[in-house]
């Protein structure tokens, strides 16, 4: 359902499942929905602009720039689209053991960051450009869940918020400190740490590659 907060008015989309993430385009004229297939509907028509046929979509963003449409998948897989011409850029299978259920694109395209939280219970670190690993934690496995529930960049690519579901802590929230500044320039050395805490200590640090 899309709902306009101002008139009320209310479009139902056509969906046969249920739905598992959705993300809105940055000029708010698309609507990524994650269900059984990946869909992108035009917001103010309802009608459906594309279908990827996947099989368990399950995590789902646009780029700030609104060029590019990531998703990740209930067998872990991974795809990046061109959110004009709706054509698969890269795609990564078995990005993660099993299912990916969050992702987070660097408001300068340049990193991703993907997590499952059954499988691997990785945390991971993807250059978004050629779908390589940059960096990766299991820091937070759990016996049966672990990794991240939910992870985000701040508008400026400072920090990166995790939602961590599992490990020695159990459920909690940790801000990460990214190096660097990603407003437009792709340059700067590649750590991910936790605010505040020496670069040299090995706690919550992603290993880079």
């Amino acid at each position: 359902v899309i709902l306009n907060i101002p008139s009320g008015a209310r479009t139902d989309l056509p969906m046969t499942n249920t739905a598992e993430a959705i993300a809105v385009s940055p000029d708010g004229r698309q609507l990524a929905m994650c269900s059984s297939s990946l869909y992108v509907y035009d917001i103010a028509s309802g009608s459906k602009t594309w279908e990827h046929n996947w099989g368990g979509a399950d995590s789902v963003e646009f780029s700030q720039d609104g060029s590019l449409l990531v998703a990740g998948n209930y067998y872990g897989n991974l795809i990046v689209v061109d959110a004009k011409t709706w054509q698969v850029k890269n795609n990564v299978e078995k990005a993660h053991s099993e299912r990916i259920n969050t992702l987070a694109i660097a408001p300068d395209n340049s990193w991703l960051v993907t997590s499952g939280t059954y499988g691997d219970h990785a945390v991971r670190v993807w250059d978004l450009a050629t779908l390589k690993v940059l960096a990766e934690t299991r820091d937070y496995a759990g016996t049966v869940t672990g990794g991240a529930q939910q992870v985000a960049f701040s508008p400026d690519g400072r920090r990166l918020a995790l939602g961590i579901y599992g490990g020695s802590q159990g459920y909690h929230v940790e801000i990460w400190d990214t190096g660097r500044v990603m407003s437009s320039a792709r340059t700067g050395v590649v750590y991910i740490k936790k605010a505040d805490t020496p670069l040299k200590s090995s706690t919550g640090r992603l290993v880079t590659k």
